[in-house]
């Protein structure tokens, strides 16, 4: 596992798989999964965190619930 700091207040966990889960401030809310592509949280937080997905995602994505990314690195 790996720990990214892009911005003072975003972060990415880089996983060996090759999952990468973006961090705004202390929330998780997208990600990389391999074979699917980037998802993002379908909650709108503010408008630093929406920066910080389109920079992480490039753009537009699927939408998933919170709850995925909040359980998504849960298993480790």
């Amino acid at each position: 596992m790996k720990l990214k700091i892009n911005t003072a207040n975003s972060t990415t966990v880089s996983l060996k798989d090759g999952t990468e889960v973006l961090f705004s401030y202390e929330t998780p809310v997208a990600a990389f999964l391999p074979g699917q592509g980037y998802v993002q949280t379908e909650v709108g937080y503010s408008s630093t965190t929406t920066r910080h997905i389109r920079a992480f995602t490039g753009g537009k994505c699927e939408k998933r619930p919170q709850e995925f990314f909040d359980t998504l690195l849960s298993a480790l």
